[in-house]
Order: C-alpha cells, then structure tokens, then sequence
C-alpha cells in the first residue's frame, strides 16, 4: 500500500513537473516574441552627413611639442585620434582627441616610460 502511494506520489511529482516547464517555456517564448515587436518598432536613427556637421568648420590648429611628428590618424564615431610619435624627452608619446566638428581638442594621453 505504502508502494502504491509513493508510485501515485511521483507520477503526480514528474506531471507537476513537466506542467511547469511547459509554462515556463510558453513565458520565455512570450518574452522573445514582445521582444521582438519592441524591435520592430524602433526607428534607425538619423544619420547626419559628415558635410552637415562641419558647416562652418574652417580649420583649426592642434599644438604639437616640437620635433614630433603625426603618427597615425583614427576615426572614432565622431573623434579624430591623433597618435604622435618622435623622442620621449620631448614629450612625443602622447594620443590627441579632437574633436573636428567643433575644431577642439578634447584631450590628450601623454605615455611617460616608468623606471
């Protein structure tokens, strides 16, 4: 008898069981499908062109120690990174963040030898 209620007791156990993961699949696959009409209804941002944002923008001029000399030069978004490169003593090691459309510069990494 006792056999028989265990046996009852964990079919019932495994159904329960089975149940709910049935209702959390049906929750996770409810999620991925709002989800998705959230997605649908987003709008892709403008894009300004690079000529709208430098109306106005004539030159500007980046101070440089002296006997340094342009590196490389990287686009970020809407960043220019300047890398310098030439003698350490002078101060050349450094990255400069500027910034086109306003003709600034934003910052500046000076690398300095540790020792």
């Amino acid at each position: 008898m006792a056999a028989l209620k265990a046996h009852f007791a964990l079919k019932a156990l495994v159904i329960g069981l089975g149940v709910v993961i049935l209702v959390m699949l049906a929750a996770v696959v409810f999620g991925i499908l709002r989800q998705a009409d959230q997605l649908q209804g987003r709008s892709e941002p403008a894009v300004v062109p690079l000529a709208d944002r430098l109306d106005g923008f004539a030159e500007t001029e980046v101070g440089v120690p002296v006997g340094c000399s342009l590196a490389e030069v990287v686009p970020d978004r809407d960043l220019l990174v300047l890398r310098l490169d030439g003698p350490a003593e002078r101060g050349c090691q450094q990255v400069v963040i500027v910034d086109p459309a306003a003709g600034a510069v934003l910052g500046r990494v000076r690398l300095r030898p540790e020792g």
